[in-house]
């Protein structure tokens, strides 16, 4: 059971199972799993099928793949994904292609892993994240890259239905490759297909925001992202709700890595909406990156905002 912490994961189930007030034999009753497969998985005996985990899921009314998700790898990955979700938020190419030579060195150590879908879902989204934040595409390497995601992503997952995407669940690695879709396609200035997808994970996000732990940062990214794209498209109360619900779920999580995007994001809408209060966001996002000690980006807020709003950052 390499890569798989079955004990914690069969524990959180069983912990859901009683916080819901049901018992074993009430969920057999409810989605036909039988007691003793039901006993295994809660005393980390078994890896569930992804089936059973869709039947649990319908009668917990929890995504619990994305919950198993939690518990399926060692540490040493589990810092390499860390790394990669760091690099994307700095927007550091640099340290995705490190990230990719300690992902081969990891697969390389773990052979009897390195079929896993899940790799190949992360080779996807590694090779074409390194091209999106490192080069300066061109229209149709931009469609090549969609293209290769989205059969990488149906060859994984047959069922995946793109007219549907709300209505389909996916894992976070899917997620990744599914925020990553979304520039592409607005990088062509196809914002109608890339908020559509935004919003799919929005609603899980809704869903999901107090079970998954680990994955804070990539909902962090997808919520900066839809509010920038509903920016863009002149949907400024949109665009001001997923920023405030983005700052709101940082402070909550005491994550703030995104935090000075989010709350630029908000002061742009309320100004746009015609609100007295948005100094007082702009004033946060720059003080923010002062913070840091991200005095370039704070000053390319200031230039920018200047030149587009006629607005000084004091």
């Amino acid at each position: 059971m390499e890569n798989y912490n079955m004990e914690d994961f069969g524990e959180e189930i069983k912990n859901i199972r009683r916080s819901l007030k049901m018992t074993q034999r009430s969920v057999r009753e409810r989605v036909g799993i039988s007691e003793n497969t039901l006993m295994k998985i809660e005393k980390g005996l078994v890896i569930p099928k992804y089936e059973t985990l869709e039947l649990l899921s319908l009668a917990y009314k929890l995504d619990l793949t994305a919950i198993f998700h939690k518990y399926r790898y060692d540490r040493s990955l589990e810092t390499i994904l860390g790394k990669i979700d760091e690099a994307i938020v700095n927007n550091r190419p640099d340290k995705l292609e490190e990230c990719y030579e300690l992902y081969l060195a990891y697969l390389n150590n773990n052979k009897n892993t390195a079929n896993s879908p899940d790799w190949e879902l992360l080779d996807c989204f590694l090779i074409n994240a390194i091209k999106y934040y490192r080069h300066d595409l061109k229209d149709f390497q931009s469609r090549e890259m969609i293209q290769n995601i989205r059969e990488t992503m149906q060859r994984v997952n047959p069922e995946l239905r793109w007219a549907h995407l709300s209505k389909t669940i996916f894992n976070m690695w899917e997620v990744r490759l599914l925020i990553l879709l979304a520039l592409l396609e607005a990088s062509l200035d196809h914002y109608d297909i890339s908020i559509n997808i935004l919003e799919s994970i929005y609603g899980r996000f809704l869903k999901l925001r107090n079970q998954v732990v680990r994955e804070q940062k990539v909902f962090l990214i997808a919520l900066f992202n839809l509010s920038y794209h509903y920016h863009v498209t002149d949907q400024n109360e949109k665009a001001l709700d997923i920023a405030t619900q983005g700052i709101d779920y940082g402070r909550e999580v005491s994550d703030f890595t995104l935090l000075h995007g989010l709350y630029y994001r908000q002061g742009i809408a309320r100004y746009k909406l015609g609100m007295d209060n948005y100094m007082e966001s702009l004033r946060y996002a720059v003080t923010m990156l002062e913070i840091m000690d991200r005095k370039k980006l704070a000053q390319l807020y200031r230039s920018v905002t200047l030149k587009s709003y006629d607005i000084e950052i004091q």
